[in-house]
């Protein structure tokens, strides 16, 4: 899971109740999701070159100056040149990466019968070093955590996303305290879903 901070726009997101600042879903038979459907779709395009409409390198230039998000959940920045096609287009992201364990990547995509997305531990090793690797040489502000350990680690990941950008904190110009936050933390957070 990759979350990235855009803009300066504020979004409270409770996962659970379903309340997102785009349009997403859960998708129980991948065992992922909610990620914001358009960028989903864009990334996949621009990844899997699987969306011929979606092809056009300005049209994409396009969607991504317009997308107008505080926080992306979307692994497929990990991936490919998604990450390279974004920062032609912009200067303002910053990441919260939530690393897993690359086997268990693996067996969690074969247990979803995500063959298309499959790839080893050691292509995903090469794809996190030459991702990593780009944020760094770029100046690019980036937090890791690991999955899934940080779910119990509120303080820490508040620490990190207040670190990264603060504005992602408040509310109509107000800071959600670390007491508020941990009591969305914990209506949200479920932890039956990090089995492989």
């Amino acid at each position: 899971m990759i979350q990235m901070d855009i803009k300066n726009k504020i979004y409270v997101s409770n996962y659970g109740n379903g309340l997102l600042p785009y349009e997403s879903e859960w998708i129980p038979q991948f065992n992922s999701g909610y990620a914001p459907n358009d960028v989903r779709r864009l990334n996949s395009a621009i990844w899997l070159g699987n969306d011929a409409p979606l092809q056009s390198i300005q049209l994409q230039q396009e969607m991504i100056k317009d997308f107008d998000y505080n926080v992306i959940k979307d692994p497929m920045f990990f991936y490919g040149n998604v990450l390279d096609t974004w920062l032609s287009v912009r200067e303002d992201l910053t990441f919260l990466i939530c690393l897993r364990n690359f086997h268990h990547v693996e067996k969690s995509r074969r247990k979803a019968n995500q063959l298309s997305q499959l790839k080893n531990p050691e292509e995903l090793r090469l794809c996190f070093g030459t991702f990593l690797s780009t944020l760094i040489f770029k100046g690019i502000k980036y937090q890791i955590v690991n999955y899934p350990n940080f779910l119990d680690e509120h303080d820490t990941i508040y620490s990190h996303i207040e670190s990264l950008d603060e504005s992602v904190l408040e509310i109509k110009g107000k800071k959600i305290s670390r007491k508020k936050s941990l009591k969305v933390w914990n209506s949200i957070v479920d932890k039956s879903l990090t089995s492989i």
